[in-house]
């Protein structure tokens, strides 16, 4: 039923996780970006549902990217991947055991960075969504970054909102 089950089941009998190799390609893109040109001024990354969780831990590891917009992503590891079936790429074992979501997005600080979410995203429950943004947003505060973090929230389901993602791309002056 998933086709990314035979893919992450590959990468976890190597040793690795299919969400650790795909950032590991962001990387590769990175380098290439910034070897092949001078002239861009910022690079942003932007997705939806697990190409927004690659936005936010991209966001965090590497320095090239100075935004990102997330949207159905963003909820408490407690409510999400631990409550909900979802497929098994966006599993790190241990991760939970150190971090919750809203310390990622924090590791991305001072970067800007538009989270989009739904309250009625069964996948990314809302109920997780407010404490993990408090903590990201005091993380941001600390940095002196809290004008550079941003939620829209939605009302309908998991999917991308490209009209929030354009009411906040403009709020951030993206």
């Amino acid at each position: 039923k998933h086709p990314c089950q035979d893919a992450a089941m590959h990468a976890l009998v190597l040793g690795q996780t299919l969400l650790g190799e795909r950032l590991w390609d962001i990387g590769i893109v990175l380098n290439y970006i910034r070897q092949s040109t001078n002239e861009i001024d910022s690079i942003g990354i932007m997705g939806n549902s697990l190409g927004g969780t690659l936005g936010i831990f991209a966001s965090a590891l590497y320095e090239d990217i100075s935004f990102c917009i997330a949207s159905g992503c963003f909820s408490s590891f407690d409510e999400s991947l631990l409550r909900t079936p979802h497929c098994v790429d966006l599993y790190i074992p241990h991760l939970r055991r150190y971090f919750e979501y809203g310390d990622i997005v924090g590791l991305a600080a001072p970067k800007s960075m538009l989270i989009i979410q739904a309250v009625n995203d069964r996948l990314f429950p809302f109920k997780g969504v407010c404490d993990q943004y408090k903590k990201a947003r005091r993380i941001y505060k600390a940095v002196e970054a809290e004008d550079r973090l941003r939620l829209e929230v939605a009302y309908s389901g998991h999917r991308f909102y490209d009209d929030l993602a354009t009411a906040g791309s403009k709020a951030l002056n993206l």
